[in-house]
């Protein structure tokens, strides 16, 4: 007679859980799972490579705030791997653009058109990207998704089950 096993376990709990063990557990938690998102920071850092637009490499400011020039360097540099267990966190194992030029870069156009967008996509098969349609981004997206076929997604599962069979251990 066939069977099968189904293991749930809720992420945010099964973290915070290990935090009210010991403190220690959680930091090693969160030490893993950077480990194990490297090769993802790794493909989205490496994809980018020049500045998408010459206008970019100038200064823009929006309301005060400057938000360019793009420095591919630290577009780089602002890829983070980022653990959010709070309570209404939509992720919990997050990879975030923390420049907000590349986060620009990598969002614009998402709800409705504009120029910048149009422009974007204007150039994105000359220089290797993909066109944005409305959801994903420019490289993150396809960058971590290529990484999560090649077994991140299987190590995260892992790390899970087993920080969730040392939860249930010490309770």
């Amino acid at each position: 007679m066939p069977s099968a096993q189904l293991e749930m376990t809720d992420v945010k709990r099964v973290i915070k859980e290990l935090g009210t063990i010991d403190k220690e557990l959680q930091k090693e938690f969160r030490a893993q799972a950077a480990e194990i998102a490297k090769p993802a920071i790794r493909a989205v850092q490496d994809a980018y490579r020049q500045v998408p637009l010459s206008g970019m490499a100038a200064k823009w400011t929006d309301r005060g705030r400057q938000v360019f020039p793009f420095n591919v360097a630290r577009a780089q540099k602002g890829v983070r791997f980022r653990l959010d267990y709070r309570r209404n966190a939509i992720g919990v194992m997050n990879i975030e653009q923390r420049d907000a030029a590349a986060a620009i870069f990598e969002t614009a156009g998402r709800a409705t058109g504009n120029p910048l967008e149009r422009s974007l996509n204007s150039v994105a098969t000359s220089r290797y990207w993909q066109v944005v349609p409305q959801v994903p981004t420019r490289i993150m997206g396809k960058a971590v998704f290529s990484a999560a076929r090649q077994g991140i997604t299987d190590a995260f599962r892992r790390l899970i089950l087993d920080a969730a069979r040392t939860v249930e251990k010490r309770i």
